[in-house]
């Protein structure tokens, strides 16, 4: 790691994002900086690894991700998924045992996030942030997390630097060509209801739906998320390719001008087909009446606050 913070250092204003490639790694291995932050982000195709592994031979608490990204291969579908991992001693090791019995089918991208000195990442911090990013990546669709994790309380102040960093990554990702943090697809035709052919395992791109299947909640895989904050409140359940709101859902009966447009017709559309009513006489919140289908949870919750929400208010509850 000191070899690409060495060879990295002062080429670039703080300020700025930039990809960088550092001489003596594979044109592929890209090096990006944060804005705000003194985070970098290490990307490079799994064939790459052990090249870049070599950078990361001491103890150092790093977080990483293993990712595909949907391929269709020699064995079928691939449903883009990643897996997160934090540790704080010889990551060689760690992705050398991952590689040899891969949690991910056909992988395609590793990326490491470390601090750009080595005591900016601690290992609480990393573990902390490991967690954060495996609780928000299933909230925006695009991608399904693999592996268990565990969900810590955290401190306010740990809080405040996690938010900032998660806000550095969905950029940085999404210049690695990993934006997992990213909503599953554009929703650019919500007010009409999803076609019959796109009520199936492999996702809901836009729109809504209303078509559930009624043995849903019966699968094996599926998970149970809450979301609550003021007159807002709501039950969802995800399972591959499904988010499906509950009945009984409340939403704020006033968006936002700043809206998107596509969403803020979602809302009309569902209340003009009384699938969404008002819940009391004064009309400032709106009752979900039937089980609806949406792209992601990030989705329904911007469809319940009428605003911009990234979904951090869901929690998961099994």
């Amino acid at each position: 790691m000191d070899l690409i913070r060495k060879a990295i250092a002062g080429i670039v204003p703080v300020k700025e994002l930039s990809c960088l490639h550092v001489e003596g790694l594979p044109p592929s291995v890209r090096i990006i900086k944060a804005r705000t932050s003194t985070l970098l982000l290490v990307v490079t195709p799994v064939e790459h690894t052990g090249v870049v592994l070599n950078a990361f031979s001491g103890d150092e608490s790093l977080v990483y991700g293993l990712a595909n990204h949907g391929l269709i291969s020699e064995i079928g579908l691939i449903q883009r998924g990643v897996r997160f991992g934090a540790t704080n001693r010889h990551l060689s090791h760690r992705m050398r045992r991952h590689l040899a019995n891969p949690p991910v089918k056909a992988a395609r991208t590793l990326f490491v996030v470390a601090g750009r000195t080595a005591d900016v990442l601690t290992a609480e911090l990393a573990f902390a942030l490991e967690s954060e990013l495996a609780r928000l990546t299933p909230l925006a669709g695009a991608y399904r997390i693999i592996g268990s994790y565990s969900f810590p309380t955290l401190s306010a102040p740990t809080q405040l630097v996690l938010d900032h960093w998660v806000e550095e990554l969905r950029l940085m990702l999404i210049d690695a060509g990993v934006p997992v943090l990213e909503q599953a697809a554009p929703d650019s035709e919500p007010g009409k209801p999803a076609q019959p052919e796109e009520a199936s395992d492999h996702g809901l791109r836009s729109g809504f739906s209303l078509s559930v299947p009624s043995d849903l909640t019966a699968r094996p895989d599926v998970q149970r998320w809450q979301l609550s904050a003021g007159e807002v409140q709501a039950t969802a359940i995800c399972c591959p390719g499904w988010t499906v709101l509950q009945p009984g859902a409340t939403a704020r009966a006033v968006a936002v001008r700043s809206n998107q447009p596509c969403l803020t017709r979602k809302r009309q559309v569902l209340h003009a087909q009384g699938i969404l009513q008002r819940r009391d006489r004064h009309g400032r919140v709106l009752e979900l009446l039937r089980p609806l289908r949406v792209p992601s949870l990030v989705n329904a919750a911007r469809l319940l606050f009428g605003n911009n929400s990234d979904g951090r208010e869901w929690r998961r509850v099994s």
